[in-house]
């Protein structure tokens, strides 16, 4: 999080980071020459993929819709000495996600069939982005700053 306020302020932006029990953004972010923000959701990650949300299986569309409130910034940090940043906006960032699910689900080997999964599920599912979803997004901070 602090990497990205550090980044949203090189750009003139106030980048102010919330505190860890608010839902759906990490961090708000104002153009002091507008006088408008908008909070964004970030996720960081060392291992090229990124964590985004859990849900059952059944119900994975109406979590998507619940759960991505706000545009994202991932971080791979994989390399620390240099930081890499997906911005993703945030309808953008719920096609992507309901792509990923769903490609799991029709193109992944499974033991029981979907239905089966579905009807029989105990816990919910983590679903994560792989760098090779995001690519198209590497440091697209103009979406961002024109969306405020």
């Amino acid at each position: 999080m602090f990497l990205v306020a550090a980044k949203l302020s090189q750009m003139n932006l106030i980048a102010l980071i919330t505190s860890r029990n608010t839902k759906g953004y990490d961090i708000v972010v104002l153009d002091p020459l507008t006088n408008r923000g908008k909070g964004i959701q970030v996720k960081c990650t060392d291992r090229k993929e990124f964590p985004v949300m859990q849900s059952f299986l059944k119900d994975y569309e109406q979590e998507i819709q619940k759960k991505i409130m706000s545009d994202f910034v991932l971080v791979d940090i994989s390399k620390p000495d240099k930081p890499r940043f997906f911005i993703v906006p945030l309808e953008e960032m719920k096609i992507v996600v309901k792509k990923n699910i769903e490609q799991w689900m029709y193109n992944s080997p499974h033991r029981k069939s979907i239905v089966e999964m579905k009807k029989n599920e105990e816990k919910k599912q983590q679903w994560v982005l792989d760098l090779d979803d995001i690519e198209k997004y590497e440091n697209n901070w103009k979406s961002l700053i024109d969306s405020i």
